[in-house]
């Protein structure tokens, strides 16, 4: 310590007086070192070299700046900035943020389950007229529109049948599978309509 007070050029007055003040006050206000004068008072930020909360002023300056730049941006990825054209003519209310931005329509979500009693046998075709649909294993034209084309059997959410009639036709689909009228793990082709046709005719 009197090693480094040695290097200083300060005098030993000021060091008593600093030392003095440190203990008095428990933050400093003024310089490291100075004259009692100059301790009670706080000192002006110097120009030369900035202090830590000068640097702290900007650091949250920018970090401030920062977040205005980012709500400039679109908010979410369903927006997307509009491109623009060569040889068009723009004017000043095309940069604005309203005729920028254009918002990407979500496509809706198929309901997950399926409708209730009294509109089902409003819309059931086979309960209006009187059709069971296990008979129809061997009409191949109908079970198509029940199958996607990956071969997945629709959902009730998606046909609208009734719980019974759903779940004949689930029956007559996989029926129609096992005879080989219909492919098993895809949707039935128009050019294989005509096969499957003569299949469900002649060998059953």
């Amino acid at each position: 310590m009197f090693a480094c007070l040695r290097n200083s050029r300060a005098s030993l007055a000021q060091v008593c007086s600093l030392r003095a003040y440190s203990r008095s006050s428990p933050v400093m206000a003024g310089p490291l070192f100075g004259t009692a004068d100059s301790a009670a008072t706080p000192a002006e930020p110097d120009d030369t070299r900035p202090s830590a909360m000068q640097g702290l002023a900007e650091l949250v300056q920018s970090a401030a700046e920062q977040e205005q730049d980012a709500a400039a941006l679109p908010a979410t990825l369903l927006e997307r900035p509009k491109p623009f054209s060569a040889g068009k003519f723009v004017s000043p209310n095309h940069l604005s943020r309203e005729h920028r931005i254009q918002r990407i329509e979500r496509r809706p979500k198929e309901p997950t389950m399926g409708p209730g009693r009294k509109e089902a046998q409003a819309f059931d075709a086979f309960r209006k007229l009187d059709i069971d649909p296990l008979d129809e294993y061997k009409n191949a034209v109908l079970l198509r529109s029940f199958v996607s084309e990956m071969g997945k059997i629709h959902s009730r959410a998606k046909t609208g049948l009734t719980w019974r009639s759903q779940r004949r036709v689930g029956k007559a689909i996989r029926r129609a599978r096992a005879m080989g009228i219909i492919p098993l793990w895809n949707q039935l082709e128009r050019r294989q309509v005509g096969r499957a046709l003569y299949v469900s005719t002649i060998l059953y």
